[in-house]
């Protein structure tokens, strides 16, 4: 039996879902320009009381999982996900295809956002699609692609199997990094990247950093085509579990140690609407360091320098290895020449929001390590 085919131009503005599938089957949609401030593509399963039905007027029939989907030949232009599944998995997904997409303009170009639901999901591929403008972020994500699973609402987790990423043109990596992201017990498995060509550069990516994946838990089985390298040692975070003072806080916990815990979950934040604002990481003893990275939440610094000092009492002790007027938010990587320095400070001057300096990690890095 021939698949059940939509086709159609779109153009959708709204609040909620421009143009997802629930519980549906055996479809294609292609020849679609979705222009919306949520996803303008995606699939959801949902249980019969949840989501918009919210316990008003129930699904009708039973719940049903999303099998043999297609969307092809299509343009998203959002400042959510371009494409997507999920969030809601409460029952399985499988064999779901998006070829032929563009991404106009979105936070995240195309995304597997496991978020409620304990359902699998299955034989995913995104296939000859292009990312042109990734900008802004939703819940923290600004990025080409993220695969991520989250325990939303306690309603259990699920992994995610089988995903294939093949031709692939990356123009805008976005503002902060890609993730591939399991939890235990929902593990994410059998990827297999092709011919993924990221910015700037005439050749596939060899390696999952070359693809810019910095958050990677809980995952196996990794393919990269034609040409596969090992993956390069991490660099030592000098700034790791090591002891952190801030100038304040926006509120009445001390969030300071939070900046270098290790975990992309918990943030810094300082005092709203205050300038200047600060945050320095003790590196316990004087060390040759020439990178910083700052991983920022949505209250970033538009104008801020990153200091040294070899005793931090005294502003006279500080002095500017880096600066800038033209801050970006997300992840920031900074290069400066070598220096040798104990306290590393970022000292804000203008914000870029309403709110203080919020950072989720401080990372600190030496030339050899």
């Amino acid at each position: 039996m021939p698949l059940p085919i939509l086709s159609w131009m779109v153009s959708l503005y709204g609040n909620h879902l421009a143009g997802p599938l629930f519980e549906s089957q055996d479809v294609v949609v292609q020849n679609a320009i979705g222009i919306s401030l949520d996803d303008p593509f995606s699939t959801k399963a949902w249980k019969a009381d949840t989501d918009i039905a919210s316990g008003k007027v129930p699904w009708p029939g039973n719940p049903e999982p999303v099998q043999n989907v297609l969307f092809k030949d299509t343009i998203a232009w959002t400042l959510c996900y371009g494409y997507k599944i999920g969030q809601g998995v409460m029952q399985d997904q499988s064999n779901i295809v998006f070829r032929n997409g563009v991404v106009y303009k979105a936070a995240v170009g195309f995304a597997i956002h496991h978020k409620y639901g304990t359902g699998i999901v299955s034989d995913v591929r995104f296939e000859s699609m292009d990312v042109e403008d990734i900008s802004g972020s939703n819940e923290d994500n600004s990025a080409w692609m993220t695969l991520f699973t989250v325990n939303g609402g306690n309603h259990g987790v699920g992994p995610i199997r089988g995903v294939t990423v093949k031709d692939i043109t990356v123009r805008d990596a976005g503002e902060s990094f890609a993730k591939i992201k399991g939890l235990e017990g929902a593990m994410i498995t059998d990827l297999t990247f092709e011919n993924v060509y990221m910015p700037g550069s005439n050749t596939p990516a060899r390696t999952l950093q070359e693809m810019n994946f910095l958050n990677k838990e809980h995952y196996s089985g990794v393919t990269i085509k034609p040409v596969q390298n090992t993956e390069p040692l991490p660099l030592i975070n000098l700034a790791l579990h090591r002891p952190a003072v801030a100038s304040s806080n926006d509120g009445i916990e001390n969030t300071a140690p939070y900046v270098t815990d290790g975990n992309l979950t918990t943030r810094f934040g300082s005092k709203r609407g205050v300038d200047p604002g600060w945050i320095y990481v003790d590196l316990g003893e004087t060390k040759k360091i020439n990178e910083v990275r700052l991983y920022w939440e949505a209250a970033y610094g538009k104008s801020y320098r990153i200091q040294v000092a070899d005793a931090p009492n005294q502003e006279a002790n500080w002095s500017d290895v880096y600066s800038t007027t033209n801050g970006k938010g997300g992840l920031e990587r900074i290069t400066f020449n070598e220096v040798e320095a104990r306290y590393v400070r970022m000292y804000g001057t203008v914000r870029a929001t309403i709110y203080g300096y919020s950072i989720w990690e401080f990372e600190v890095y030496g030339p050899t390590q």
